[in-house]
């Protein structure tokens, strides 16, 4: 098998399940407080499938993380997925390491990764995006970006 044809195998649907409980964590960047810095959170996804690669489902964070459930909906394709963690509060970890609700709207966090087969678990990137106006009058643009993993339980 020549290198496109190994390249191509690695997008092929794998038919991965994506139904059932999986267990993961995310962890913080550099970005953060140093109280917080590359921690990790420990959650665990309930998830239910839908067509065509479509899933949804629920997210419960251990005491570390944030206290409430969140709800996710995503896509698989092939061995990539991606998926929007959705809270029903605006949350800020401050410089104690503490997470406090800065708004009773919600929060969207973008997660993408792909599926190492080798291993049997995701790996990927999630992302905050975020604007504010500064004390100055400014808008600015604001980006919180972490790592995480799960694997089927």
């Amino acid at each position: 098998m020549g290198l496109i044809e190994r390249i191509a195998a690695l997008f092929k649907s794998k038919n991965i399940d994506m139904a059932g409980t999986w267990r993961g964590e995310y962890s913080y960047s550099a970005q953060y407080p140093e109280a917080v810095k590359d921690k990790s959170v420990q959650f665990i996804a309930e998830i239910q499938t839908g067509e065509n690669g479509y899933f949804n489902g629920i997210i419960k964070e251990s005491e570390e993380g944030v206290p409430e459930v969140s709800t996710i909906k995503g896509e698989i394709k092939g061995n990539r997925l991606s998926f929007v963690k959705t809270y029903q509060n605006r949350y800020q970890m401050i410089e104690t390491s503490e997470i406090i609700i800065t708004s009773q709207t919600p929060q969207y966090i973008t997660y993408t990764g792909v599926f190492l087969s080798s291993e049997k678990i995701f790996v990927g990137q999630w992302k905050i995006s975020s604007s504010y106006i500064s004390a100055n009058g400014q808008k600015v643009n604001h980006v919180s970006l972490g790592n995480w993993k799960m694997m089927k339980c």
